[in-house]
């Protein structure tokens, strides 16, 4: 993955610190060094070692898509930007950035390559297919297959049909 380069040389990352989310914390502890923060704007903090950075952008990746529609961060659906989200004092994923000196660095960092192939990394866009835009909508906002397909299934058959496997189904979460 490649990375701009700042004045003096020093690649920009993130830190432990700025990271809310647990996963997100991990994935920097796993391979970090001292170095610059592009949320906080610190030099001298514990970041995910800029030279492998792409397990971080990856979680990164794939929070933005558990937690956010596309429009909400895609300019061609009239959101703002992918560091926007992380503007928002709720979001799950890492502090509001104190500073946007670093702004641009981060921006490439997150979004470089846009399109990674499907076994080498995860898009945040749902890019063109056929010539008709797709657009990603959040994981977390989705119902399961099962219960897209129990809904399917309770629309065009009669209920006492299949009651038996509604019961195994539901007997998990049943006191």
């Amino acid at each position: 993955m490649t990375q701009m380069l700042i004045e003096g040389g020093m690649e920009v990352s993130v830190c432990v610190g700025c990271a809310r989310h647990a996963s997100l914390k991990r994935v920097i502890e796993a391979d970090s060094t001292i170095g610059i923060c592009g949320f906080c704007g610190e030099t001298e903090v514990t970041v995910r070692n800029p030279a492998n950075s792409e397990p971080m952008v990856m979680l990164f990746r794939a929070l933005i898509r558990l937690h956010w529609d596309e429009i909400e961060y895609n300019p061609h659906f009239g959101g703002d930007s992918v560091l926007h989200l992380f503007a928002n004092d709720n979001n799950p994923v890492v502090e509001p950035a104190i500073t946007d000196e670093y702004w641009d660095e981060l921006d490439y960092l997150l979004q470089e390559p846009p399109y990674p192939a499907e076994d080498e990394g995860i898009s945040i866009y749902a890019g063109f297919n056929g010539g008709f835009r797709l657009m990603n909508h959040a994981i977390s906002g989705s119902l399961p297959r099962c219960i897209s397909d129990l809904r399917r299934r309770l629309d065009a058959s009669n209920f006492a049909a299949f009651e038996t496997e509604l019961d195994a189904l539901f007997a998990p979460f049943v006191d």
